[in-house]
């Protein structure tokens, strides 16, 4: 019999389905990188609270790496607007082809009209998300979205949605998990550079899809790769999707010390690479949270985002803010055109919390180079 303590707010009929059968469960994560990692704390709660369900994962295609081929034993469906399912009617025919799954309970993650329409197409019995955008109708269980929404972790609200039905995820971490074909290629990667496994890898992503206003000067960044490389004798990783490819030449990173893997690897790829540095320096973006959640030192630059909001997880992490007057104001664009929020933030800040973190790590059992 499973353990139902915290379980006592689940609807009667789900209750009474689990006396006869496994519970079935679908999770709309979010389709930013980012956000689907945070998502991951999610899962794990509901995995560990209904032990014998069968829950699905509901992913963007632009994510679907961080779950496939399963997470957690958790089957993945994925929904690809791209090229399977365009337009309005491809929404609608992949929502109606999740019938098939005879789902119990849904939870809507995202807060777009589309999540909660899809959802409502499942025929779920229970759709549990938050009331935005005219979606109550959708939804048999709605939360309000608090007036603090961006002064609270984005992580805390994923979390309320699993209180509704009495799951506790507030221990819960993100956690990307790296599968043994991802290590794999990352081991290729870096035997195509001559990099051995002894050698002490340092992380950067430059890039920031949301917009510019998240992107700290690229030249700054390989100044920063410049130093470290020259004082501890590490490769350096750029990473990053392909709208970052081609960029790192004109930042000055292509030098023999530096690695540029932008738009080259898939994201599973990228998170079996992040989690063989020592250390990875990146801006407000879903690599950071990929980096953070396979347990990767990460010093995460803000420019007008907020780390209140969408900073990284965990321990060893250093959050670098340039604490404008205006800041944060989560434009994708500064409207002054001044990015005063990241260029109050000098390579001076980001290499005394890079050389922190690897002297308290990479170099703290053995003989600094040089």
């Amino acid at each position: 019999m499973m353990e139902r303590t915290g379980l006592s707010k689940l609807p009667e009929r789900i209750e009474a389905a689990r006396g006869s059968r496994a519970v079935r469960v679908a999770v709309r994560v979010p389709n930013w990188i980012g956000d689907a990692v945070l998502s991951t704390s999610v899962l794990g709660a509901l995995g560990e609270a209904l032990s014998d369900a069968e829950i699905t994962i509901i992913a963007h295609r632009r994510v679907a790496p961080i779950f496939l081929p399963s997470y957690n034993g958790m089957r993945v469906r994925v929904f690809d607007p791209v090229l399977q399912h365009r337009g309005v009617r491809g929404l609608v025919r992949f929502g109606r082809g999740l019938r098939e799954d005879g789902f119990d309970m849904a939870f809507v993650l995202p807060l777009s009209f589309s999540s909660a329409f899809m959802t409502y197409l499942s025929g779920a019995g229970e759709r549990i998300g938050y009331a935005t955008q005219y979606r109550s109708r959708l939804l048999t269980r709605t939360l309000p979205l608090p007036h603090d929404y961006r002064n609270r972790h984005l992580i805390s609200h994923y979390q309320a949605l699993l209180e509704v039905v009495g799951v506790d995820n507030r221990r819960r971490r993100p956690e990307v998990q790296v599968t043994s074909r991802a290590d794999d290629a990352a081991r290729r990667w870096l035997g195509r550079y001559s990099v051995s496994e002894s050698d002490p890898l340092v992380g950067l992503a430059p890039g920031a899809s949301y917009g510019l206003a998240k992107r700290w000067p690229g030249e700054r960044f390989a100044s920063v790769a410049r130093t470290l490389a020259r004082e501890y004798s590490v490769r350096v990783l750029v990473l990053g999707g392909m709208e970052d490819a081609g960029l790192n030449g004109i930042y000055g990173l292509s030098d023999a010390s530096v690695i540029d893997l932008t738009g080259k690897t898939s994201l599973d790829e990228a998170a079996a690479l992040i989690r063989r540095c020592e250390l990875f320096i990146s801006n407000d973006s879903g690599l950071m949270h990929v980096a953070a959640a396979v347990g990767t030192p990460v010093v995460a630059i803000f420019g007008s985002t907020s780390p209140t909001w969408t900073g990284p997880i965990g321990e060893r992490h250093t959050v670098l803010a340039g604490r404008a007057d205006c800041a944060p104001c989560f434009a994708r664009v500064c409207p002054y055109a001044t990015y005063d929020c990241l260029d109050r933030i000098q390579v001076s800040d980001v290499l005394e919390a890079s050389r922190r973190t690897l002297e308290e790590g990479v170099f703290t059992n053995r003989e600094r180079p040089g």
